[in-house]
């Protein structure tokens, strides 16, 4: 029996979830939900099986888990200014322009400790209760689209940062609705 029969039962739906992006100085999201945050991809990964040969056989066995880039879409308010933002998280990162006397550097720790401090996905119920989270690990801003301007359109300004990470972690967290506690840590 499908669960659009049951009445007791909902599926997950597309458009609840939560968004936190946080800056080490507090500054991006000031440590709460990012209310302008459009779309973001959820954590995937892909796994390419290793082939071995033996006699007229071949076997595959599990290769390296890779994890694949996350797509964050934002809708730039004027307040807080989401360009200004991501324009911070550059500089944090270490990118200086060059020709003002500073010569620094974009460097991993630079871009996963000072610049990035979390980013965390939380997928929501009807209620507003949190019901599963994505925690990414050391990420990083790896492509920033700030956007196209159009006469011809009345759409809102739009962000889409692509943000590289190490790994990420998934917590189930138990409710009222026939799911056990449960992490999934590398």
């Amino acid at each position: 029996m499908g669960f659009w029969k049951e009445n007791d039962v909902e599926p997950k739906r597309l458009f609840r979830f939560k968004i936190q992006l946080d800056s080490a100085d507090g500054a991006s999201t000031s440590g709460g939900a990012m209310w302008w945050g459009k779309s973001v991809k959820i954590p995937t990964f892909t796994s390419s099986p290793v082939e071995h040969q033996y006699l007229d056989n071949t076997y595959k066995f599990p290769g390296k888990v890779k994890w694949q880039d996350i797509t964050l879409t934002m809708v730039d308010p004027s307040n807080p200014d989401a360009v200004s933002q991501v324009m911070n998280l550059l500089e944090q990162s270490g990118f200086r322009v060059k020709d003002n006397g500073q010569f620094d550097t974009i460097s991993k720790i630079k871009s996963t400790d000072e610049a990035i401090s979390s980013l965390v996905i939380t997928v929501i119920d009807a209620d507003g209760n949190d019901i599963e989270r994505w925690t990414v690990k050391h990420p990083m801003i790896v492509d920033a689209d700030l956007s196209t301007f159009n006469y011809d359109s009345d759409d809102l300004r739009e962000i889409s940062m692509t943000i590289a990470y190490d790994w990420a972690e998934c917590d189930i967290l138990a409710g009222n609705r026939g799911a056990t506690a449960r992490s999934y840590i590398q």
